[in-house]
């Protein structure tokens, strides 16, 4: 076995697990041992494996993401993607391909993609869900997110201050913790709401069971530096599924507020947003 040889074996293999059980590898190996030139290259292998792996295992499966695939898997005729595949002669260039493409994604740095966010955000309060704090005040509210450790140092507008607390949930967005703030108040129109319905323990008192003047709010807090593409300007007002948004960054913070009503609520929600009449402090 010769050094090109040696290097087709082992890179077909991502961990050494019993040398002996496999000829070919144990056959590289020796031309490792030999060479020292192959060595310098198998060690180099060997260290970019193991940060493709950790980066592989570092990213966060999004939610509701088995739901999207069996649900586009009804869509897709099955078996054809495999008999294309299956030709010996497209193998590698698929798999040279795939290499190139997930080191050249695991080095470079991600940008924070915040339209992804904001629909991992409204996804989450758009199905039922249970509160991870069981708050009725936004005094408590705070509490629970400090005692949990997800973070509580945010700021409410007096806008929202004068909505009632339902309660609030811990997320998570690429590793950083997310606060959300379950608020509730009335509705200006007499339009229904679309958001979701919240499960307690002893039945539904969700969105379905309730007034249809009942508006419900969601104030997402993040760390400003899990989105540091997102300015103190913020976004526009946009709808996302059936929910309006617009998200902002303040101090060390980054706001997405979210409500199930019209556009004209949530503007009135985000123009006093900045109102020096708030709790907390960055």
């Amino acid at each position: 076995m010769d050094k090109r040889e040696a290097k087709e074996v082992l890179s077909s293999v991502c961990r050494i697990r019993d040398e002996a059980a496999d000829p070919l590898v144990a056959g590289a190996l020796e031309q490792v041992r030999l060479d020292p030139e192959l060595a310098h290259w198998w060690e180099q292998l060997q260290e970019a494996n193991k940060i493709l792996c950790e980066k592989l295992q570092a990213i966060e499966i999004p939610p509701f993401l088995d739901r999207q695939i069996l649900s586009a898997a009804r869509d897709v005729e099955p078996s054809r993607w495999w008999k294309i595949l299956a030709a010996p002669k497209l193998i590698a260039p698929f798999a040279a391909a795939a290499v190139v493409i997930v080191g050249l994604w695991s080095i470079q740095p991600q940008p924070a993609a915040f339209g992804a966010y904001r629909s991992e955000m409204v996804a989450a309060v758009s199905v039922p869900y249970e509160m991870d704090v069981e708050a009725h005040d936004f005094a408590d509210l705070r509490r629970g997110f400090a005692e949990a450790g997800w973070p509580s140092d945010y700021r409410v507008s007096s806008a929202l201050q004068a909505t009632d607390v339902e309660g609030g949930l811990l997320r998570t967005w690429r590793g950083k913790k997310v606060s959300v703030l379950c608020l509730e108040t009335e509705r200006e129109t007499g339009g229904t709401g679309h958001g979701a319905i919240e499960e307690k323990g002893t039945g539904d008192t969700g969105h379905g069971a309730d007034h249809e003047e009942d508006l419900y709010l969601w104030l997402f807090v993040v760390d400003r530096s899990a989105l540091p593409d997102l300015s103190e300007t913020g976004t526009a007002i946009e709808k996302v599924d059936e929910l309006m948004t617009v998200a902002w960054a303040q101090g060390k913070k980054a706001y997405l507020l979210v409500d199930d009503g019209d556009e004209r609520s949530l503007r009135a929600f985000r123009q006093k947003a900045g109102e020096r009449g708030h709790t907390g402090s960055d």
